[in-house]
């Protein structure tokens, strides 16, 4: 593969959704066209299903970190130390930090261009509108690897519930 035909398969596998920045520094830097080729290559038999499973793998390894023992400022520190921040924020040890859990996974396994990054669950929710990544359909059954959010004062059947009220939580949904 051309770096180019790289960067188009990885366009068409959907690990990249913007690909403008990397074309227009891909013939710039050598090393950035051999990144590109690599990691196309690596991903040709990558299916969607096999980045949802990657996603879920990884997120159950942090089940039952919190904010008692201290255990959740791993993923706060390695939220903050990915640049550029969201609205340049940097998260503290004491914020709300779910839609921080779903960046630091995006940020972990390479996946900023198709699980954007953010630190508060509505600004999030823009950010999959504007990839064109957002749902909202009672008749749709979530997969695993799905980001979801809930609003928990939105009625009281959550299983039915559109998102009608501001979302104060987001997590990853690993079965379904």
């Amino acid at each position: 593969l051309t770096p180019t035909q790289g960067l188009s398969k990885l366009v068409s596998n959907g690990i990249i959704s913007s690909p403008d920045y990397w074309s227009s520094i891909i013939n710039k830097y050598a090393n950035i066209g051999a990144l590109i080729q690599a990691i196309a290559g690596a991903m040709q038999n990558v299916t969607e299903d096999d980045i949802r499973k990657k996603v879920v793998n990884f997120a159950k390894q942090y089940l039952g970190y919190n904010e008692w023992d201290g255990t959740h400022r791993t993923i706060i520190d390695a939220y903050n130390a990915h640049t550029p921040r969201a609205r340049n924020y940097k998260v503290n040890y004491y914020d709300a930090w779910c839609a921080t859990f779903v960046s630091f996974v995006s940020i972990s396994l390479g996946y900023t261009d198709i699980m954007p990054t953010e630190c508060g669950c509505e600004c999030m929710i823009e950010l999959y509108k504007k990839l064109g990544r957002w749902q909202e359909n009672d008749a749709y059954i979530p997969k695993p690897g799905d980001i979801i959010f809930y609003s928990w004062t939105d009625g009281t059947n959550y299983r039915y519930a559109d998102l009608t009220d501001i979302a104060d939580h987001v997590g990853i949904v690993t079965d379904c």
